[in-house]
């Protein structure tokens, strides 16, 4: 999608050049701060003040945030993940509260966009089955809500790989193309390495490795961020000092409240981070790239 909304954008900038990734940067980060109030609002859950106000504070901290700032600024399709997740989330936490049809829809029809941006998206699936399971778990009162929620997730389903079918010709016409950035960095193979490749790396202990790159992902955050001078200034944390500071406090809040009351969007948000951080724990041929 983020190539051809550059093309799209070319003959505003006098074809494709330096100015039209800027403008689609921006386009695409503004488009994920209205996401973020969105997602803010959605988390509060009604249609009072104190949402829109809650809401409103979700944006400015996305919006000032160094991490969104840094994939602004670079202006590739990564970008399209706090998009497409946020959105996603979204959707979701009003499939929970309300199983209604249209959040379901709208949870595929963003899935399957999500195909389209990014390839750590594809594990977005994943929160929809934890969505449905909470749903069912939690909050289903009786066996037609629960059969409601399985209704929901088979047209999150359907209406999802009716949107990945071209992908789906894309890979069984070229296998090899479509998972060759995961097999070099996941399994440390390409389909066609030799036996001297760089790409071609023995794991000796794959869960080992992904347990290590499970804590530098989650120390990411506010301690150790990305090493590659290209996307950050290196080992600079994910997120500023102050931001950093309320992200712990937040998340070990959330925690507690979410347990005592065993409410489902706090349990659902939890399983949401450490799914969202497996595509980056499970890069176990290239370790050193972590996070």
């Amino acid at each position: 999608f983020h190539m051809y909304l550059l093309v799209a954008l070319s003959p505003l900038t006098g074809g494709l050049n330096f100015n039209t990734l800027k403008l689609g940067a921006v386009l695409e980060s503004l488009a994920g701060i209205v996401a973020f109030y969105g997602f803010g609002h959605a988390l509060i859950g009604d249609r009072s003040q104190r949402a829109r106000n809650f809401g409103l504070l979700v944006a400015l901290m996305g919006s000032v945030g160094l991490w969104h700032l840094i994939v602004t600024r670079v202006s590739l399709r990564i970008m399209l993940t706090p998009l497409v997740t946020t959105l996603l989330m979204w959707a979701l936490i009003r499939l929970i509260r309300h199983n209604r049809r249209q959040d379901a829809l709208w949870a595929g029809l963003i899935i399957g966009f999500g195909f389209y941006s990014y390839q750590s998206l594809r594990i977005v699936p994943l929160l929809a089955v934890i969505a449905t399971g909470i749903g069912i778990v939690w909050c289903a009162q009786n066996r037609n809500d629960r059969m409601l929620y399985l209704k929901n997730f088979m047209i999150i389903a359907v209406v999802a790989f009716a949107m990945y079918l071209p992908v789906l010709r894309y890979w069984i016409t070229d296998p090899q193309m479509y998972w060759s950035r995961v097999a070099s960095t996941v399994v440390g193979t390409d389909f066609n390495c030799a036996e001297d490749s760089i790409e071609c790396v023995s794991l000796e202990n794959p869960a080992q490795i992904f347990a290590q790159n499970m804590a530098k992902t989650l120390l990411m955050f506010t301690f150790r961020g990305d090493g590659n001078w290209a996307y950050n200034a290196p080992t600079y944390a994910a997120l500023d000092p102050i931001a950093g500071g309320f992200f712990v406090c937040g998340i070990g809040a959330w925690m507690v409240w979410s347990i005592k009351r065993r409410d489902a969007i706090g349990i659902f948000m939890v399983a949401a981070l450490v799914i969202m951080l497996i595509p980056s724990a499970a890069t176990l041929a290239r370790s050193n790239e972590v996070p």
